[in-house]
């Protein structure tokens, strides 16, 4: 008989017992024999055909049971997928322990077991909590070595050194010293503020959603950290697809901030709203609310909310603004945030650089890669959500297959380990998208076969948007099913669905898939036989759009052009391609 030493945990195999700190868990046999096959391995990445031929080799299971024993072993040990502190996956392949080695002690045949021993101890534990809290005080001075805040330090001078840590990148050290900081004064709003952010930048979400509901703040109060407050609950709320709540927080943080001289955080939440007003379909309250943001802090004395201004300008979706008005902006909002030190400006503006397709493709790359490389060193996972988006779909746009489903995939287990469900859409629709240029070099049954699959992504997609109210994304993935549906062979059904998706934009002030639509509305009905409805339709989109006359060139040629059943490109590939032939058309000759 043996015991396992780890951390802060003893783990029994032959019981299944886990001990940490004042709870017992009992592990299922499966789930014990797993994590003894960890410590076993430590460090090293393990597929899950060898886990399976360890921890089941008698029974043949899906990667849904071990799925469900990985999440039982993160819970039992307070581990997260997202920032993990024991068990990492291995994308593509399994699982590695990266938590410390064990230290193994052999135990005699009368020991008693681990529940056993420390659940006395836990009981005499209690009859102590019961006598005034002792407990907590003689664990808070027992673990004290351990706490940030040498002898004398105070509130302030706790906060200062976990603003000191999180500027060097380490937020384990901060959010170590504004607890040491709540520990002094549990109710000191900037250290409250300060754990939330941190909570929320790291990925323990859960906690920070409750430390925001915690503290209570009057509704006319008009402090700057109470709009912080305000603003990470509205993140978390609108990443996880709370519309409402997202709304009523953005909207707070608002109010609280506007009279208080804070341009940022003002603008912080306007952006927020913003956000949360494209999902809703309120399309003229975004674009109302999208000029408001930048004005003010274009003007502004702060160097800080100057370069905020040129970046939110820079990132705006409005339809006076195309890419080449935008890449200056941009690019000066870069250069002012590296001058200030700003480091998360600076990922920001790399991010936002590396979605601008009045760059070519190299230098968008480039700027992608940094972005990752400086959220991944601040360890800031909101950061390193947004640019695995953005280089799943810069990856798409090439046809690197295999390069977005990896980002995708990506993307959905970390929205999956967050309970995001508003960001699991969009890593969804990104793996349909993956999928769909996968198809275009396959032979025809494999094409349709992949193109179909693509079909069933969209349409759990445009499931998941709908459950959560969103409405301009929404169309995004059914625009996509009807392209897969054409591309497919089913060209009645797809007319049918961008008549639908025609109708819909339609009603819309401003709706940046109209043309993606009428495109797939022409090569439906040439598919058809209707050459002449088609005709005109392209004809109406070059009028109103002169532009657009290479994109529309290319439906020409493989839906209108004397052709064999099978066009010469896909209408994916040209609805693509479309954005960047845009701005192609945009940018000034040189």
């Amino acid at each position: 008989m043996s015991i396992m030493r780890f951390a802060q945990f003893v783990f029994e195999p032959a019981t299944g017992d886990l001990l940490g700190g004042d709870r017992v868990v009992r592990l299922r046999p499966k789930t014990a024999h797993l994590l003894a096959h960890f410590l076993e391995h430590p460090q090293k990445p393990l597929t899950r055909d060898q886990i399976f031929d360890a921890v089941w080799p008698d029974r043949i299971v899906t990667d849904n049971t071990l799925m469900q024993s990985v999440r039982e072993l993160r819970a039992a040990l307070d581990d997260a997928a997202a920032v993990p502190r024991f068990i990492e996956t291995v994308h593509g392949r399994g699982y590695r322990w990266i938590g410390p080695p064990p230290a193994e002690t052999k135990l005699p045949a009368d020991h008693e077991t681990v529940a056993t021993t420390w659940r006395g101890r836990l009981m005499s534990r209690g009859a102590i909590r019961v006598a005034g809290g002792i407990v907590a005080l003689l664990l808070i001075l027992a673990l004290w070595p351990l706490v940030p805040g040498p002898s004398g330090s105070s509130v302030d001078q706790d906060i200062e050194r976990a603003q000191n840590a999180r500027a060097q990148g380490d937020p384990e050290l901060a959010r170590r010293y504004y607890e040491a900081a709540l520990i002094r004064s549990s109710d000191h709003i900037g250290a409250r503020v300060g754990l939330a952010t941190m909570l929320y930048e790291t990925g323990d979400w859960d906690r920070a959603w409750n430390l925001t509901n915690e503290t209570i703040a009057s509704p006319g109060a008009m402090s700057r950290q109470y709009a912080e407050l305000d603003l990470v609950a509205g993140e978390i709320a609108f990443s996880r697809g709370h519309l409402d709540l997202a709304e009523a927080r953005f909207a707070a943080a608002r109010d609280r901030s506007s009279q208080n001289f804070t341009p940022v955080i003002h603008a912080a939440a306007l952006n927020g709203l913003s956000q949360v007003y494209a999902d809703q379909g309120r399309i003229m309250e975004y674009l109302a609310i999208s000029a408001e943001v930048v004005d003010p802090l274009l003007v502004s004395a702060q160097v800080e909310a100057f370069a905020e201004g040129l970046l939110s300008a820079g990132s705006m979706v409005h339809p006076r603004f195309d890419e080449n008005w935008s890449l200056p902006r941009l690019q000066r909002a870069l250069a002012v945030f590296e001058e200030i030190g700003d480091t998360r400006g600076v990922a920001r503006a790399h991010t936002a650089l590396g979605s601008n397709l009045a760059l070519n493709n190299v230098a968008r790359e480039q700027h992608l890669q940094e972005a990752a490389r400086l959220y991944r060193s601040a360890r800031y996972l909101p950061g390193e959500m947004n640019v695995l988006l953005q280089r799943a779909s810069f990856e798409i746009e090439r046809f690197n297959a295999d390069s977005a489903e990896e980002y995708a995939t990506r993307g959905l287990e970390l929205s999956t380990a967050l309970d995001a469900p508003r960001l699991h859409a969009d890593f969804v629709f990104r793996h349909g998208l993956a999928l769909m240029a996968s198809a275009e070099h396959m032979p025809s049954d494999e094409r349709v076969e992949r193109i179909n699959a693509a079909m069933t992504v969209f349409h759990a997609a445009d499931a998941e948007y709908s459950g959560l109210g969103i409405v301009l994304d929404g169309l995004a993935p059914r625009l996509h099913a009807a392209i897969a549906r054409l591309d497919a062979g089913d060209a009645a059904g797809a007319l049918a669905d961008f008549q639908d998706l025609d109708h819909a934009y339609h009603n819309l002030p401003f709706p940046p898939g109209e043309l993606g639509a009428r495109l797939g509305l022409a090569a439906a009905l040439a598919r058809l036989g209707r050459r002449a409805d088609a005709e005109l339709i392209l004809a109406e989109i070059e009028h109103g759009l002169p532009r657009a006359v290479p994109v529309t060139t290319s439906i020409r040629t493989s839906f209108l052009a004397p052709q064999d059943d099978v066009p010469a490109t896909s209408l994916f590939a040209i609805i693509i391609t479309a954005e960047r032939e845009l701005a192609d058309a945009d940018r000034p000759s040189d």
